[in-house]
C-alpha cells in the first residue's frame, strides 16, 4: 500500500507525458505506433471507460515508440474510449489524427508506422 500511496504522489505532481516525451530519440529512423484496447470490466461508473469492439468494457491507449536495440520506448501516448468519443463528437480517426499532431512538433518528418 505504501508503494501504491508513493505513486500517486509522484502522479500528481508530475506531467508524466512531458516527462515520456524527454525519452524520444531524434536519430530514430521512424516511429512506430500502436493503438492497445485496455479491458476494464470493473470501470462500471469509471467516467472514460466504454465499450470495446468485443462488448467489454475498457478503453483504448494509442501508444508512440521509438525502436531502440530490439525494443520499443514509448514517448507519448492518448487514451480514448467510446464513452468520451460520443461525448466530445468525435471518432477514432479523428483521435489518432489529434495524436499526430501532438507528436509533429517532436518528431518532425519523421515517418510513423501503425
Amino acid at each position: 500500500m505504501t508503494n501504491w500511496k508513493a505513486i500517486q504522489r509522484f502522479l500528481a505532481k508530475t506531467d508524466v507525458k512531458k516527462a515520456l516525451n524527454r525519452l524520444y530519440m531524434e536519430e530514430g529512423a521512424f516511429v512506430i505506433s500502436d493503438p492497445t484496447d485496455i479491458e476494464r470490466p470493473e470501470g462500471k461508473k469509471t467516467p472514460y471507460v466504454g465499450w470495446l469492439k468485443n462488448g467489454k468494457r475498457g478503453f483504448q491507449i494509442l501508444v508512440f515508440s521509438v525502436p531502440y536495440r530490439g525494443r520499443a520506448i514509448p514517448f507519448h501516448f492518448i487514451t480514448y474510449s467510446s464513452k468520451t468519443m460520443d461525448e466530445e463528437g468525435s471518432s477514432r480517426n479523428l483521435e489518432h489524427a489529434r495524436a499526430l499532431r501532438e507528436t509533429k512538433e517532436l518528431i518532425g518528418d519523421v515517418p510513423v508506422v501503425l
